[in-house]
């Protein structure tokens, strides 16, 4: 880049050519003579500024940056919570840089205290920075590069440069303060389960016993005591309990509806948050906990296990939540992420794969080339070969690891967009439309974690919008209590923050929408209270509201889930 004018700047040399015409116009030299010497005096504050602007072409200005860990327990940066950025200028030229102006270049999650910072860094010296920022959502962040002004003494010229130097940072989705566990008691399950914290009552032969009971309708006659029923001369029951490991499934709606409203405090990011705490608190007490995220299909599936290392892959499950690439659930053509694609190679990278040659006008494009989504052309193999070179050997530290399969030339389009996540190359989320539905989604998860008939417990945290058809939920839910599986519905309550004033029929027409929304929920609650199935509603405005709408959601939950033995 090469110097430009600044405000400043401009308005001398408007002034100086306003001199020029107005004495030639009037035949007045000495008028003439002021232009030219404003004139020749910004030429030489041009030259002269040449020379500070050229060092820092020449890499004699140079900055590192990193974010230390959080000074919270643990070390690991929250959602919502404050980071640092510590940056490391060094002036290693002969010129003093007296006014630079820092612009920092990151993922929009990723909010700063302040949008630009001035600083002074004289001749062959270093100084430290720290920069205060909040990481608004849970996910991979990124911070890209770092955008540098300076200017002359005078405040005449500017020059701005950018240096790359792409940070990947984990932000963890905040743990919800759980202090109770799941209040499940497990109705049916198999003898040969290891021992665990769960107590699981049975009819015959068990492990410890419990007592005996008079034989009640339905109990199979192949468990009567008939040694007791002699004695009693009544029909006894043999009633034994096994310690056995329980399963907990947590059910994540992550369509567009759920992701409306400000990042980090969208229905999404309650129920992640929520899901992330449930999860903890289920894996202390011992018992296994699977996790099922779905939109229009089944979009992630972690197998229920135990253990810590468990926690910490639901956590990174739901840190890429605000990082999906696929083809049908992002709005992006092709062209778009071939632009996006080849514009950050060329912003963060240096490297360039436009095509020189302009092509005729209505002529067909020659092989390899490929239009973008402004009319551009580049070249798509050098594209590929750029992408997958990035893809293998210049990863970011910190930015998520992609499996070999992903990295492959047979499937570009899904190479690219796998760079776009490993760059931090945001692709937007689909847009709630008509055509398309979660029903099938959600079915289809119900029914994956209704599938065992072992009893388990079913949390489904999804805000019961833009479901078409009801009836493929209902025979999943109808499953899931012939199985014995215990369920409970989250509906992730969030107020939208103050927005500017809209028209009357804005207004309007969102107040329909928000009517129909609301009569569509209240029909599936009541629908689904008839199967037995509760329906809660937590707030996720403030921690402390939130805090006590999960005590009270765990203690409402003991009346619905448990039944007699």
């Amino acid at each position: 880049m090469t110097p430009t004018l600044t405000r400043f700047g401009v308005g001398l040399a408007v002034l100086a050519g306003t001199f020029i015409a107005f004495g030639a116009f009037l035949s007045l030299p000495l008028i003439v003579g002021l232009g030219l010497v404003q004139f020749s005096l910004l030429c030489v504050a041009y030259v002269l500024f040449l020379a500070k602007a050229a060092s820092m072409r020449q890499q004699l200005f140079e900055t590192a940056w990193w974010v230390p860990a959080s000074s919270k327990r643990g070390g690991a940066l929250v959602a919502g919570g404050p980071l640092e950025l510590h940056l490391l200028l060094r002036n290693s030229s002969r010129y003093d840089l007296r006014r630079i102006v820092l612009e920092v270049h990151r993922s929009s999650a990723i909010e700063m205290d302040e949008q630009e910072v001035e600083y002074a860094v004289p001749a062959s010296t270093e100084i430290r920075l720290k920069l205060r920022a909040t990481a608004q959502a849970a996910g991979y962040w990124f911070f890209h590069g770092l955008l540098v002004g300076t200017f002359d003494r005078w405040g005449v010229f500017s020059f701005r440069l950018y240096y790359p130097n792409p940070l990947a940072i984990k932000v963890f989705p905040p743990l919800a303060a759980i202090n109770q566990p799941l209040p499940f008691a497990p109705q049916t399950g198999a003898v040969e389960e290891r021992s665990g914290p769960r107590v699981l009552r049975q009819r015959g032969i068990g492990s410890d016993f419990r007592e005996l009971r008079e034989h009640q309708p339905g109990d199979p006659f192949r468990r009567i005591a008939w040694n007791a029923t002699a004695r009693a001369r009544k029909l006894m029951v043999r009633e034994v309990e096994n310690e056995i490991v329980a399963t907990h499934w947590l059910l994540l709606d992550i369509s567009p509806t759920m992701r409306r409203g400000a990042l980090g405090h969208s229905q999404m990011d309650v129920g992640a948050s929520l899901c992330a705490g449930l999860a903890r608190r289920s894996l202390l007490e011992g018992d296994r906990v699977g996790l099922l995220t779905f939109d229009t299909r089944l979009v992630g599936t972690l197998p229920a296990k135990d253990g810590k290392p468990q926690l910490y892959r639901i956590i990174e499950h739901l840190m890429d939540l605000h990082s999906i690439v696929d083809d049908d659930l992002t709005d992006v053509m092709d062209s778009e992420l071939v632009s996006s694609v080849a514009q950050y190679l060329a912003f963060q990278e240096g490297t360039s794969v436009r095509w020189k040659n302009r092509p005729k006008k209505g002529a067909p494009l020659p092989e390899g080339i490929v239009e973008g989504a402004s009319g551009e052309h580049y070249e798509f193999d050098a594209l590929l070969s750029e992408v997958e070179k990035s893809l293998v050997e210049r990863r970011p530290a910190g930015s998520p690891r992609l499996p070999k399969k992903d990295i492959d030339r047979n499937t570009p389009m899904l190479m690219l967009r796998h760079f776009c996540r490993q760059r931090g190359v945001e692709l937007p989320y689909r847009t709630e439309s008509p055509l398309q539905s979660k029903t099938r989604g959600m079915a289809e998860a119900i029914a994956k974690a209704a599938a065992s008939r072992a009893s388990q417990s079913i949390v489904i945290i999804c805000n019961l919008e833009e479901l078409d058809e009801t009836k493929p939920v209902y025979d999943a839910l109808a499953l899931c209590r012939k199985h014995h599986h215990q369920v409970v519905i989250v509906v992730p309550s969030v107020i939208s923050p103050p927005q500017r004033r809209k028209s009357a029929h804005q207004s309007r027409v969102e107040r329909i929408v928000s009517l129909r929304h609301h009569r569509q929920q209240e029909t599936l609650r009541r629908d689904i209270a008839r199967l037995g199935i509760p329906v809660l509603t937590i707030d996720g405005n403030d921690e402390t509201n939130m805090l006590s709408q999960q005590l009270a959601f765990m203690r409402h939950l003991k009346t619905p889930l448990r039944r007699s033995a």
